[in-house]
């Protein structure tokens, strides 16, 4: 007897709001590991995860936003200006110990907007990533005992 798969279904998010700053937190970097566009050779790849800080889904959980980089700190790479965005210092693209995950925790004010897919998927874009200063990142009540 056959057993046939099944189509996977779109899952529906919910996108935050378009061109409005919002505080948000990086909250996961998740390694995607070596990953092929096309006829071009396989490159590494990771995901930035952030949650925004006042924006829930209709279960109660934070809307999340992501975005994807090769995984480099070559200098024209989009990977080290996110983390000069995140935390203020360009890294060395000679470093080969850079830890990523040093980058979760990290408190920013995020501006998105909303892009259309040609199949019609609207997802949520980040334009514009800013970190949060140190005293206005300590001001957020109800955070890990602050």
């Amino acid at each position: 007897m056959a057993i046939y798969a099944k189509k996977a279904k779109q899952t529906e998010f919910e996108l935050p709001p378009e061109g409005v700053p919002l505080d948000a937190e990086l909250v996961e970097i998740e390694d995607l590991g070596e990953v092929a566009f096309g006829s071009k050779p396989p490159k590494p790849r990771v995901k930035f995860f952030y949650s925004f800080t006042s924006l829930m889904d209709k279960k109660g959980f934070p809307i999340r936003i992501w975005e994807f980089f090769h995984n480099t700190l070559h200098e024209k790479g989009k990977m080290p200006p996110r983390i000069f965005s995140l935390t203020g210092k360009m890294p060395d693209p000679e470093d080969e110990n850079f830890d990523l995950e040093s980058l979760v925790g990290i408190k920013v004010q995020i501006v998105a907007r909303h892009k259309t897919k040609e199949d019609g998927t609207t997802y949520p874009e980040i334009v514009s990533l800013v970190r949060r200063s140190t005293e206005a990142a300590k001001k957020k009540p109800g955070r890990n005992g602050s």
